[in-house]
């Protein structure tokens, strides 16, 4: 759901605020620029829909996402909101474009190896692993 029906706005972005799924509150935010441009960014999130439906219209050019657990750890993912490389890849999917970078971000350190494993057998995807030094254009 989202925050308010309005956006904030900051010079020439908007920024919009869509609640996502964990097990406590977290919420995506969308940032729109004056040429219409977007970026999303979401922390913690299981699978939701309402981030994809506010992102239909939009021309989404990066995305920023978790991927915090591995594939094994599916059912406890799910039950506390976050993501694994499968349930990731069923996400993007459900948008409307692929954007044309998606930074995968709150990789448990414990499980990063197996992680980017998984992640590297996505097809498809444009998938870069998020740094700490990493500067983002759109």
């Amino acid at each position: 759901k989202d925050i308010g029906s309005d956006p904030l706005q900051i010079g020439n972005y908007k920024i919009f605020a869509t609640k996502v799924n964990h097990i406590t509150a977290s919420y995506s935010f969308t940032i729109v620029g004056p040429e219409g441009n977007a970026l999303v960014y979401t922390g913690d999130t299981g699978p939701t829909e309402e981030l994809w439906e506010m992102t239909k219209a939009r021309k989404i050019k990066a995305l920023i996402i978790e991927v915090a657990l591995p594939d094994a750890m599916k059912d406890r993912a799910e039950l506390t909101g976050h993501l694994t490389p499968s349930l990731f890849a069923k996400e993007v999917n459900k948008m409307t474009r692929i954007p044309e970078k998606i930074y995968i971000s709150h990789i448990k350190p414990l499980f990063r190896k197996t992680i980017e494993e998984e992640l590297n057998r996505l097809s498809g995807l444009p998938i870069e692993i998020l740094r700490d030094d990493m500067v983002i254009m759109i």
